[in-house]
């Protein structure tokens, strides 16, 4: 007589959930988020966005992004036989694109060993600006100055030598832009 095989099941988790996907994105663009966790049985998923359920399943896709896109995306693992869920969160920060950048002058015209500045004006979200003359970047020095996160170049006492193209160009992790040229030409009082 041959005995029964038994198999033993034994029911389990989920364990802590793990998210893949990005930390960052640029807005117009879909991210994909990923889920997974060690079950016995395999467990169910549901996803949150800031506390509100947006999916279900393992993988959720958002739509294209907009900066209220940005927040905590929240996947919640269920064993429906254990009845044990478990959560995990992941933020993601949104970037909005580089779609200007233009070298505009502030008060007065530029006169020869007078206080003059430029600002780079931009639209969307920048992290950097780098300035150039003809082509090459520029530094600060004993007459020239950056401030407001390099947003604005001063010179403390304008010359001749200071003419030529200027540009500004924009940047984040995802975009930059360069402005069109703006042409310094001194002019004496």
């Amino acid at each position: 007589m041959t005995s029964p095989n038994y198999k033993l099941i034994v029911n389990y988790g989920p364990e802590m959930p793990i998210i893949t996907g990005p930390a960052s994105a640029e807005t117009g663009h879909s991210v994909t988020f990923n889920c997974s966790a060690s079950s016995q049985p395999l467990c169910h998923f549901s996803w949150f966005f800031n506390g509100s359920q947006v999916a279900t399943g393992s993988v959720y896709e958002t739509g294209p992004l907009t900066l209220a896109s940005h927040g905590e995306y929240t996947c919640v693992a269920f064993n429906n036989i254990t009845g044990r869920n478990s959560t995990i969160s992941k933020m993601l920060t949104v970037v909005a694109t580089v779609t200007m950048t233009i070298v505009k002058v502030i008060g007065a015209q530029p006169i020869l060993n007078e206080r003059f500045s430029l600002t780079c004006g931009t639209a969307g979200m920048v992290y950097s600006i780098q300035w150039m003359r003809n082509g090459w970047p520029l530094y600060a020095n004993n007459r020239t100055d950056f401030s407001m996160n390099n947003n604005t170049l001063t010179f403390s006492s304008v010359q001749h030598s200071d003419n030529g193209d200027y540009q500004c160009s924009a940047s984040n992790p995802f975009s930059n832009m360069t402005s069109p040229n703006y042409k310094l030409i001194v002019n004496c009082e």
